[in-house]
């Protein structure tokens, strides 16, 4: 792997925060010329699993992290990260911190891989995440009170932010509410 940043910002934070939402939203309001491509690690890697025969089409993002091995997931995420142009600038929208049962994961030698210019931590109130949570009928996310998803988040920040400083990549928290929504959207829009 290159020292060199790629050309690569990655989103990340507590699942149900609303990253594919602010994302989506974010995508909505660009023209071709500005436009950031999207990656969602999750759906890559989906698509690279179905595509070496280790799962069908009817696996989904959230049955990931019970199908693939720790010991694999360093080399799937650098085979899809070494199929993206260089001379293009992407947004990498996926999980650095994975909930496992009752436990927290994370590998920093994957973040080494994808080795971005920035990190964007997308937090939101506890509360809030539930109902968005609630309210998404296409995922299958374990139950959690405000207090685990609150504690969850600010561990992710934690963890997020020490690996930003050992890459020496650049890290912003942008909350995510739909009171600052426009400011969100216009700031990943100038990234």
């Amino acid at each position: 792997m290159s020292e060199s940043k790629r050309n690569i910002i990655s989103v990340t934070g507590v699942s149900g925060a609303g990253k594919d939402f602010l994302l989506k939203k974010t995508q909505d309001t660009q023209n071709e010329e500005s436009k950031i491509e999207i990656v969602n690690a999750g759906s890559q890697l989906l698509k690279l699993l179905e595509r070496k025969g280790l799962i069908t089409t009817t696996t989904s993002r959230d049955e990931l992290k019970n199908i693939i091995k720790d010991e694999n997931l360093q080399s799937y995420i650098r085979e899809i990260v070494s199929s993206l142009d260089s001379q293009k600038r992407y947004i990498f929208n996926g999980h650095i911190v994975t909930k496992s049962g009752d436990f927290l994961k994370f590998n920093p030698e994957i973040e080494k891989e994808i080795n971005p210019q920035k990190y964007v931590i997308i937090t939101a109130d506890p509360e809030q995440i539930i109902k968005w949570r609630e309210q998404d009928t296409s995922r299958n996310r374990a139950k959690q009170s405000p207090e685990q998803v609150d504690l969850e988040q600010k561990l992710i920040v934690s963890i997020v932010s020490a690996i930003a400083t050992a890459l020496n990549s650049e890290l912003t928290i942008l909350e995510n509410s739909s009171n600052n929504l426009k400011d969100n959207i216009d700031y990943l829009n100038q990234i």
